[in-house]
């Protein structure tokens, strides 16, 4: 690894030309994405009434119909008990959530008629504000029932059932007998999950469904970092990989004598590509520095709303390593497993490279050539032929190990190598079936008939 960083080292004052194109393309993507998401962070702060809740409080979530009660075996309490139902506002059908219980910190709990909307519907669904009125109507089995309430604020539903949120004591009041209709669920937190599963059975009719917190923590971490500029940031991710890939790409060919000689003298397949990773990283980093130099000198002069701060870097970061994963994949990965004949030859290098040689045994239609002793390699067939290359002829002697197909994959980046299983004779070549089988045999001696 030293070795490798002093090559680095001595190779970074001889960048080429295309890695300072890398460095500008990164700075001009990072000025234009962070220059919208600083416009939506200050249009954001006018919002001073979007009240945000922490996220959906638990690790597994037990949905059950009707009015249900938590089983007396699991000794930990749920942390939120919700009866949903489907309520209609002048915005369409939404589910509409009675808060029977809460035990966990932050949560809203409704009071009295007030509702809390769910702030994943904030703006193309709800465009209320705090004090807001807002009318429910209920089409159940009896006569419609409107209700008029006061929206008391947003909460952080994480997408998970968006519901609006309203009081047991005025859902009572106001539907009466419609809430046993209602679909309970109860959320409980990760210590109850070994007693939940083992008394679920309790529960007529239960379904526990799992709350990723890793997928749900990194969900509210990019909706929370990039509100209303999603669009800004997926398309500079692409942009910006799509560019740096393909300079990546160029230097590969460029350098494919370069990168020849390197293995040659020793340097490690790992190592060939991580000396790649190193030199675009560093050129990226270059072009990180300088795109948030440009946008500290231009805050001082735009003429539109924008917020300067550290989570505008934050952004930044997050735009660059995303598109920097995605777009040296191909580079390293072909630096990684080229040859040093496919280098200097610059013949065509393959991404992926799947060996095939058990044997297909336990499939019903080989059976006939199973129960011969025969072993069978499986390729892929269109009914007619082969989709791929198939090497020996029927009676042809194979080694262990020999080349007997090949297929490529993955639209020509990847291929499947077939190689026979043991010493034999090749007994069948069926293009239709798609098989290829050879008998176990020892190569005959040379002069011996």
């Amino acid at each position: 690894m030293n070795s490798l960083v002093r090559l680095w080292s001595k190779r970074v004052w001889c960048f080429r030309f295309v890695h300072l194109l890398v460095a500008a393309l990164v700075a001009a993507v990072v000025v234009v994405a962070l220059l919208y998401q600083g416009y939506v962070g200050a249009l954001s702060e006018s919002f001073a009434d979007r009240l945000v809740f922490p996220q959906f409080p638990g690790a597994a979530a037990v949905f059950a119909p009707g009015l249900v009660q938590p089983p007396r075996q699991v000794t930990t309490p749920p942390n939120l008990q919700l009866a949903l139902m489907t309520t209609t506002t002048r915005h369409g059908n939404i589910h509409l959530g009675v808060v029977l219980s809460s035990y966990a910190g932050g949560w809203p709990v409704p009071k009295g008629n007030e509702v809390w909307l769910p702030v994943s519907l904030r703006g193309h669904v709800f465009d209320e504000g705090v004090g807001d009125s807002l009318t429910l109507t209920y089409f159940g089995r009896g006569p419609w029932q409107q209700a008029e309430v006061v929206v008391a604020g947003y909460y952080e539903d994480a997408r998970l059932l968006s519901p609006i949120l309203i009081s047991l004591p005025f859902a009572q009041e106001w539907l009466g007998d419609q809430l046993v209709y209602a679909q309970s669920v109860l959320v409980y937190p990760e210590s109850a999950l070994r007693q939940l599963r083992s008394n679920l059975y309790r529960i007529p009719n239960a379904q526990l469904v799992s709350l990723d917190s890793a997928f749900l923590g990194a969900k509210y971490l990019v909706s929370s970092m990039f509100a209303g500029g999603d669009l800004a940031l997926v398309l500079g991710i692409v942009f910006l990989a799509i560019g740096v890939g393909i300079f990546g790409l160029l230097v590969f060919l460029d350098s494919r004598s370069e990168i020849a000689m390197l293995k040659t003298l020793g340097l490690k397949p790992g190592e060939v590509s991580r000396l790649s990773l190193f030199e675009f990283g560093f050129s990226t980093l270059i072009g990180l520095g300088l795109g948030w130099a440009v946008i500290s000198v231009l805050q001082e002069h735009i003429s539109f709303p924008f917020k300067y701060d550290l989570a505008l870097l934050r952004h930044g970061f997050l735009l660059v390593g995303c598109a920097f994963a995605l777009a040296l994949f191909a580079p390293a990965r072909l630096a990684r497993v080229a040859t040093v004949n496919e280098l200097l030859l610059k013949r065509p290098t393959l991404l992926f490279s799947q060996v095939i040689s058990s044997v297909e045994g336990q499939r019903p239609a080989l059976h006939d050539i199973i129960s011969r002793g025969w072993s069978c390699l499986k390729l892929e067939s269109d009914g007619s032929n082969f989709l791929g290359t198939v090497v020996p002829q029927q009676g042809a002697f194979v080694r262990q190990g020999e080349l007997v197909g090949w297929q490529t994959t993955w639209f020509g980046m990847g291929e499947k190598r077939y190689v026979a299983p043991h010493d034999g004779i090749v007994q069948m070549v069926d293009p239709k079936r798609g098989v290829v089988a050879i008998s176990p045999c020892v190569e005959p001696k040379e002069g011996s008939i």
